[in-house]
């Protein structure tokens, strides 16, 4: 039986706890009033939040008349907050009234001609085929204005500039959780409002627009990940890390308070993945407000205490933000009640999902330095163990190898961080951006460049938020980014030729694809096509090139490269550069470049291939 399944631990939800779960959220948006929201948010963020769902629907529609629709919901909910009996409405679910408002605007409507299917629905029949029913979106058509325009719109009326950048973004991204537009939208005001001021107003956008964009996209494909492990590896998976990791954010927290968060955390995140942006963020605000009026628990975090006074919509991120608190005084790391217990395998076999889960969080919760990912493989490989042992003459005898086995695991991930951070600390980071690429061209050399070049981004980028952290800190933070990373490029194989090595990591257990990828060197079943020397050939504009064009350009070079022999060498690809950079530098200084480039090419070329035996 896979671990997945077992370990599914936590969250070890039976199929009749799924029922209650869902049971009990349904009930409660049922009871959810459309005056509910306003009062939480304030009207301001409510008419956003409200734009932003209607747009998710009405894409083909212009932002004013959506606006204009938000407007009347909006003055709807306070009247009913005022008093709710004025309006027959008041008594119905938010949910309802959104989608009768939506079906209401007959003339937008009419430009977005799917709808109306849905509108001659009623009730969860109609809202399933909204949800379901909604087209992809655009995000490539973004309407981007100069920044000059920008800071005088925004300065003219913040909040509408706000609500039609949301707008907008819900238009593009007509499944995206509205948290997640609205933090993203957020921290874009921000910019906003630090650069109109600025005398430097270009070079102030560029810079934080290049920050702000980067946590932009991890903050999707965190989300997204989520969405990926309870597609491919099922919604257990996702309860175990999501222990793990609870467990370690909040080490005072009991053991069954993290499995009733967890259980309404994954709850929430199988809603949003199915698209279902309204009561995704229904769910979102009732798990914060609950989180946050548990005070008990509250108290027991710092970092908390400080999330549940910030402003609801800011709750979700501050919180995601948290870093793991100090663990509890006087836990032996050891574990002994799991390695020295007579009773151990009697306790095991009596229900192994909930010992297993218990055992995730009391590690997780002594190691809160350990990335997810670990604590995972940890669980995996004491699970095995048990398994041995508990069919031995002396369980006990045989369990206290796991120290052991715990250290030498420990010690491998600690070891490949450190590599890694000297690599990059010693070379910089476009450096190390070609040698993350050379190493993923070697191990799917039939994947886009593309790909190749944003996975490789994505871990330099890591590199350099990671490697500067003590210890076993810059593991966990770069190994959480990097697993993302590499879900993202397995579910970009698709169809794609690769090699039996690589879609056999790919189909591994969510903790062990990483190092699965990681462990092995290249592709040897791809066959590579005979060296184009066409590719290898340069000219003189070569010398004046930009130099982010000049980045692409070497990496062109080193994928060519690395395609032409996959079993290439670090020597050999340092060689093979060396030469290049000094053809380069030679007929650059050259009076007549393209002539020397046209003599000394071909040459190079030649030493290349003789070096790399082709």
């Amino acid at each position: 039986m896979k671990w997945a399944i077992i370990i599914s631990v936590a969250l070890f939800i039976t199929s009749a706890e799924l029922r209650d779960i869902h049971r009990s959220a349904r009930d409660t948006e049922l009871r959810s009033k459309i005056c509910s929201h306003i009062k939480i948010t304030g009207k301001e963020e409510f008419e956003r939040v409200i734009v932003f769902h209607i747009a998710q629907n009405l894409q083909q529609s212009d932002c004013p008349d959506l606006k204009k629709i938000s407007e009347k919901f909006s003055a709807l909910a306070e009247k009913c907050c005022a008093d709710e009996a004025s309006d027959p409405h008041c008594l119905q679910t938010e949910l309802d009234i959104l989608e009768d408002t939506i079906c209401a605007a007959q003339a937008e409507v009419a430009k977005n001609h799917w709808i109306a299917t849905c509108c001659s629905k009623a009730g969860a029949e109609r809202h399933e085929c909204l949800v379901k029913g909604k087209p992809s979106g655009d995000p490539t058509h973004f309407p981007v204005s100069s920044e000059e325009e920008q800071c005088k719109s925004y300065t003219a009326d913040t909040n509408a500039f706000l609500s039609n950048l949301i707008c907008e973004s819900a238009k593009r991204f007509p499944r995206d959780p509205a948290t997640n537009s609205m933090i993203i939208t957020s921290g874009y005001g921000n910019i906003l409002e630090t650069c109109c001021t600025n005398e430097t107003l270009k070079e102030c956008f560029q810079s934080k627009k290049a920050v702000w964009k980067e946590k932009k996209r991890f903050r999707i494909a965190k989300l997204r990940s989520n969405c990926q492990i309870i597609k491919k590896y099922g919604i257990q998976v996702l309860q175990a890390k999501k222990l793990a990791g609870m467990s370690m954010k909040f080490p005072l927290v009991d053991f069954q308070t993290q499995v009733e968060h967890t259980k309404k955390i994954v709850d929430m995140h199988k809603t949003c993945c199915e698209g279902d942006s309204f009561n995704c963020m229904t769910k979102r605000y009732n798990l914060i407000n609950g989180v946050c009026a548990d005070h008990e628990n509250v108290a027991k975090s710092k970092q908390l205490t400080e999330c549940c006074k910030q402003p609801p919509i800011r709750r979700s991120l501050c919180i995601d933000n948290i870093t793991p608190e100090p663990k509890p005084e006087g836990l032996d790391e050891r574990l002994p009640e799991y390695v020295e217990d007579k009773e151990i395998c009697k306790k095991y076999e009596l229900d192994k999902t909930s010992f297993l889960a218990k055992f995730l969080h009391d590690f997780s919760r002594i190691h809160t330095d350990f990335s997810v990912q670990m604590q995972l493989r940890i669980a995996k490989t004491f699970q095995d163990l048990l398994e041995q042992c508990c069919s031995s003459a002396d369980p006990v005898t045989c369990l206290s190898q796991a120290e052991e086995m715990l250290k030498v695991g420990i010690a491998k991930n600690k070891e490949l961080a450190d590599s890694r951070c000297h690599i990059y600390e010693k070379v910089g980071k476009d450096a190390f951006e070609n040698v993350l690429l050379a190493t993923y061209t070697k191990k799917l050399p039939t994947a886009p460049l593309e790909k190749l070049r944003e996975a490789s981004s994505a871990i330099a980028k890591a590199a350099a938020k990671c490697c500067p952290l003590e210890n076993f800190k810059r593991n966990a933070c770069s190994e959480d980014i990097i697993s993302i990373v590499v879900g993202e490029l397995c579910d970009n194989i698709g169809s794609l030729s690769v090699s039996p090595k690589i879609l056999a990591c790919c189909k591994e257990s969510y903790s062990r694809v990483r190092p699965c990828i990681t462990e092995f060197d290249h592709d040897d079943t791809f066959q590579p096509p005979p060296l184009d020397e066409k590719k290898f050939s340069f000219h003189a504009d070569l010398c004046t090139l930009p130099k982010d064009k000049l980045h692409d350009r070497k990496a062109e070079l080193l994928h060519d490269l690395v395609l032409a022999k996959p079993s290439i060498t670090n020597d050999q690809i340092k060689a093979s550069i060396t030469a290049f950079y000094t053809i380069t530098q030679t007929c650059c200084k050259s009076p007549s470049p393209d002539a020397c480039f046209s003599t000394e090419g071909p040459k190079t070329v030649a030493h290349v291939k003789a070096l790399l035996g082709l």
